[in-house]
């Protein structure tokens, strides 16, 4: 949110969930799964042992990390507060958490930084690449303007090509660094997120 702004951001979140319910839906529809429901068997999970309460503010606290980074604040608060707020977290996991949760959450965490950061370095490794190769003129007239024609050209690219996690990100924001219109920035995001399922 903080790179594409509030509006991109908020509108990616709500429409990747509505286009979310309706792919399953639609797929549930179209590949129905023949079984019995007494045959369905439910187990107790372990994770019922763990307080609710505990869970909900290390939730709070781990998104609290991305907002507060996304607010313009002096820079000096901003890292105060997150430094506070990793503190609060470190606390919980410590004390409140078993260890076994614990550690199951350091190495799901490292695991999903070692899958993601380079994805990241060669987003804004290719964002490097086409911020002086693609003339602003050629932007401005395809995907300029919020209209159809922008849309559905972002929407066609963004089909064809695949970005992976978080790829996108600088990618998307060289394009609006060179005209491209909020809308079909939206489109293109949203048009590689339902292709990238297929």
């Amino acid at each position: 949110m903080h790179v594409l702004g509030y509006k991109i951001g908020i509108a990616r979140i709500l429409f990747s969930i509505i286009i979310s319910i309706i792919a399953g839906i639609t797929m549930s529809v179209i590949f129905k799964e023949k079984g019995s429901s007494k045959e369905f068997i439910t187990s107790e999970s372990k994770i019922d042992n763990i307080n609710r309460l505990d869970i909900t503010i290390f939730f709070i606290l781990l998104i609290g990390i991305i907002i507060i980074n996304g607010f313009k604040l002096n820079t000096l608060i901003k890292l105060i507060i997150i430094c506070l707020i990793i503190l609060f977290i470190s606390l919980i996991a410590i004390f409140r958490l078993k260890k076994e949760y614990t550690s199951l959450w350091l190495s799901e965490t490292w695991y999903f930084t070692e899958k993601i950061i380079p994805y990241l370095f060669i987003g804004v490794f290719i964002a490097g690449i086409l911020m002086p190769l693609i003339p602003d003129n050629f932007i401005i007239k395809y995907v300029g303007k919020n209209n159809i024609t922008g849309n559905l050209f972002a929407s066609l690219f963004g089909s064809v090509m695949y970005f992976s996690t978080l790829t996108e990100i600088p990618i998307l924001q060289a394009f609006i660094l060179k005209g491209m219109a909020k809308g079909p920035a939206l489109a293109l995001l949203l048009a590689g997120l339902i292709f990238g399922t297929f």
